[in-house]
This record gives C-alpha cells, sequence and structure tokens, in this order.
C-alpha cells in the first residue's frame, strides 16, 4: 500500500496536466455510484447564494430537468405526455487508502434510466462493480455490503457486487410522493449536517413533501439495517426511521428549520410518517428499550450573489436544562454545526469557498444495547459523519468552468474521541445517568490535504469524464477513474 500511494504521488503531476480528473468521494456520492453530474449538491447550494430559492432539503426533487432533457441517450422515446431514455454507463477505477490497507482495481457497468408520465417521474442508476484488492482481508471502499470470491486454493481473489440509487415521484398537486434509494441531507451545510447526512449509506425510503406559502413540510420513511454484515442475524429484526423536517422562509434571504427524527427496533409505528405527530412526543408512549430520537434547528442567512452564513443545534437526549447547561455526564447528548460560504462568479467560471466547524459530544447517536436503535444504517451513521465524541474543522475552495471541468482543494482538521461513547454501537449507561463524560479524551489532531479535479466532455455523442483526487498528510489515499455515459 505504502509504495504504491508513493507511486501514485509521483505521477500525479503529470496525470492533472493531462486532464484526467476527480470527483471528491465525500461529497454528493461520497463512496459508490460517481457520477459524470459531477457535485450537484455543491453547485445547487452555489445556486442558492446566487439568488435561487432557499431550501435544506437534499436531494432536490423538481421537474426542471424536464426542460432539458437528454439529447445523446442510448435509446429514448418521448411522446405528448411521456418521456424515457436509457443511457449505457461504465468506468474503471484504481484507489486506495491507508485505512483500508488495500489498493483496489474497479470495474462497473450498468445503465441510468430516467423519464416521466404525466405527474410520474423516476430515474434508476443500477451498476454492477468487479473489484480485485492487494488485501488478503478486503473491507469495502464504499461501506455497503461486500462479497469476496475466492479462488480454488482460497485465496480472494475479486469482489463481486451490484449498487443501485433511484426514486419514483408522483406529484399529487397538493403534494409530492416519492419512494427511492438514497441517502438524504437535511439542513444548510455541505459537509457535516447533524441528522441526515449525505455522507451515509444509501438507504430505501418513502417521504413525502408539500409546500403551504411560505413553509415546507417533508416527511421521511426509511427501512434501515443494524449491521454492516449482510450474514449479520441483526439484520433480521425490523428497523424503521421516521424523520420530519419543518421549513419557514421568514424572507427572501432567511430560512429556519425544525428537525426530528425518531429510530425504532423490532417494533414499528406507521402513525409517525403522519407530519403532524410530534416525535419526541409520541417518543414516550413507546417502549424505551426499544426506541430512539433526536430534534434539531437550523438557520440560513443569505446575501445574494455574496454567500450564505448558516448553522445547526442537535439534541440527542436531555433529562433537564441544567444537565444541558453542566454538559458533564451522558444526560446531555449534543452536537453543534455552524459554517458559511463565499461565492464569487467570473463569466463562465463559478467560484467559491465553504469553511465549516463541527462539535458532537459523546454519546450522541448511540442507544442502549449495540446494534439496536442507533441512529444508522449498516452500523454507518446517519448524521455527522465523524461520528459521536468528535470534533472537525471543514476547508474546501472550488472552481467549475463551463460545466466541464470542475476543479476544488480542500482541508480537514479533525479529533476523534478514543474512550467509550466515541463509537455509535457503545452502548448507553442506562443504570448510571450520572456517568461522566470526557470530550475528546484520547483524541489526537489530525489533517488532510485533498486536491481533486475532473474533465468531462461528449466525444461523438458520448459524454466522458475522466476524474481523480489525491490526499495526503493523514489517512492518505487516492482515487483516479475513467467513466462514460451513452
Amino acid at each position: 500500500m505504502r509504495a504504491t500511494f508513493i507511486r501514485i504521488s509521483l505521477i500525479l503531476p503529470f496525470l492533472l496536466v493531462a486532464s484526467l480528473w476527480a470527483q471528491d468521494r465525500f461529497l454528493d456520492r461520497p463512496f459508490s455510484l460517481k457520477t459524470l453530474t459531477d457535485r450537484p449538491l455543491l453547485l445547487n447550494l452555489h445556486e442558492q447564494s446566487t439568488g435561487g430559492d432557499l431550501s435544506g432539503i437534499f436531494p432536490r426533487r423538481d421537474s426542471l430537468w424536464r426542460k432539458d432533457l437528454p439529447k445523446h441517450a442510448f435509446a429514448s422515446w418521448k411522446g405528448e405526455d411521456g418521456f424515457i431514455a436509457l443511457s449505457l454507463e461504465g468506468g474503471y477505477g484504481y484507489m486506495g487508502s491507508k485505512d483500508l490497507s488495500d489498493s483496489i482495481k474497479a470495474m462497473d457497468g450498468g445503465v441510468f434510466v430516467r423519464g416521466y408520465k404525466d405527474s410520474v417521474e423516476f430515474w434508476v442508476d443500477a451498476r454492477i462493480t468487479n473489484e480485485s484488492h492487494t488485501s488478503k482481508s478486503p473491507a469495502s471502499w464504499d461501506r455497503e455490503f461486500l462479497e469476496n470470491q475466492d479462488s480454488a486454493n482460497g485465496d480472494v481473489r475479486y469482489s463481486s457486487f451490484a449498487r443501485y440509487r433511484g426514486h419514483l415521484s408522483v406529484h399529487l398537486g397538493w403534494s409530492r410522493l416519492d419512494f427511492g434509494r438514497d441517502a438524504a441531507q437535511w439542513g444548510p451545510g455541505y459537509f457535516n449536517n447533524l441528522m441526515l447526512n449525505q455522507n451515509a449509506v444509501p438507504f430505501p425510503q418513502m417521504s413525502v413533501e408539500t409546500k403551504i406559502g411560505p413553509v415546507t413540510v417533508k416527511s421521511l420513511y426509511g427501512d434501515l439495517l443494524a449491521e454492516s454484515h449482510s450474514m449479520s442475524s441483526a439484520n433480521t429484526r425490523a428497523k424503521n426511521m421516521y424523520a420530519h423536517r419543518y421549513e419557514l422562509q421568514a424572507s427572501q434571504n432567511l430560512l429556519l428549520a425544525i428537525n426530528e427524527i425518531s429510530i425504532i427496533d423490532s417494533i414499528n409505528a406507521p402513525i409517525l410518517f403522519v407530519p403532524i405527530v410530534p416525535l419526541f412526543m409520541q417518543k414516550g408512549q413507546m417502549s424505551e428499550d426499544f426506541n430512539n430520537g433526536g430534534i434539531s434547528m437550523d438557520f440560513c442567512y443569505r446575501l445574494p450573489g455574496w454567500g450564505r452564513a448558516y448553522s445547526e443545534f442537535f439534541l440527542d437526549d436531555m433529562a433537564s436544562p441544567v444537565s444541558l447547561i453542566k454538559n458533564d455526564n451522558v444526560q446531555s447528548k449534543w452536537a453543534y454545526m455552524g459554517g458559511a460560504q463565499l461565492i464569487r462568479n467570473l463569466g463562465t467560471i463559478q467560484s467559491g469557498m465553504i469553511a465549516e466547524y463541527a462539535r458532537v459530544e459523546p454519546w450522541v447517536y448511540t442507544h442502549f444495547e449495540g446494534s439496536r436503535a442507533q441512529m444508522s444504517h449498516q452500523g454507518i451513521g446517519l448524521g455527522a459523519p465523524l461520528g459521536p465524541n468528535s470534533q472537525v474543522i471543514d476547508w474546501i475552495t472550488y472552481a467549475r468552468y463551463k460545466e466541464s471541468l470542475t476543479t476544488t482543494l480542500r482541508t480537514r482538521w479533525w479529533w476523534k474521541g478514543t474512550d467509550l461513547g466515541s463509537d455509535i454501537m457503545d452502548p448507553t449507561p442506562s443504570l448510571n445517568y450520572s456517568t461522566p463524560k470526557q470530550f475528546l479524551q484520547g483524541a489526537k489532531r489530525k489533517f488532510s490535504l485533498t486536491p481533486a479535479f475532473s474533465y468531462t466532455t461528449p466525444i461523438f455523442g458520448v459524454d466522458i469524464g475522466m476524474q481523480a483526487e489525491l490526499t495526503f498528510f493523514d489517512n492518505p489515499g487516492f482515487y483516479t477513474r475513467v467513466g462514460f455515459l451513452w
């Protein structure tokens, strides 16, 4: 792994000059299903800063794409009230990191289908991937289930698996009903939204969204799994998530929101999908050992054409306001995130920078028992990427030229505690609520620097994309990929 990393470090400058380049895996599709449509969340936030509609719900659901239908699909049909297009896609990637102690060669291929019929819209991105690993015990790069295929002598030769994301949405006039499999992001931030974050592993979901004047209400249901291993018996139990977001556009440039979430293990309560049911109140009407919940508040203020300032406060559990003020034991479980985005458009170049700070206290997102009602899917948190007992400062600068060439430079300082309460699977003390907590106990400051570049261009009607990134210092890693969409 170290030798491979050194070789990549030596050749990367030459690759960058040749414009072979990258999608940051920490962004809109952080680990899996990297697309040629680079960084939709980043660009959406940029557009909001110029004066577009403010919203903290991602992925965005709108019908604007009907005005710019795919022109070079492999096969398509359009009628008066419907459209469908099928595109072939695939790519080859080479990636690795110190944490994985692995270098991976991956080839993927599949289809991208998109269309509409009257008030119904849909898309699905489905691929099969085949990987070869240098590690004798490969771990999953994208954190989803990984099946290792053995050769006749028992050595691991390759890993083969399928991945997909997709949505089917129905416009009902008064609302929009959506079914799909994806990760959700709620809130104004880019890296560190605290309740639902794009960094999560995609999960099957259903949602309904409606807008009444300045108020937008979204209710989300998720079908979650407890463990990261597909053979785990813990995944045979039901694990259900319900979440509500209430957005108020208080003025043209001010957005206020309240979010609430409830995780229920082994039982279910479909009434929680109804957005008028306060989840934090209904929580007390269910078995305490089998449910978990949290609530957050966020705001975003915009200076059109200049940028945005935003913040979010998340409360997992609080025995009393006094416990929150004292902040000295497991009864006080909270998190905070704040940030700002500055933008600058120079002709055909969109550029800007984002800086964020996040602090997550010990025991946040955890539950009384492991593999139960944690705020997680497949063992990976739904919220802040670093999980409980962590602190991070993220900074990124970006530029995009004519929707074809994108460059980013990201720096990150982070701290992660090592004692109990630092892992999302750590059982929260249930017999002694006065158990003391220590923020960042055993943590060491870490730093990383990640330049990333991507270039996409049509060649004979086929979109070709070349991507790469390289991470230096703590947890060094690399990612390169060449892909096509036809």
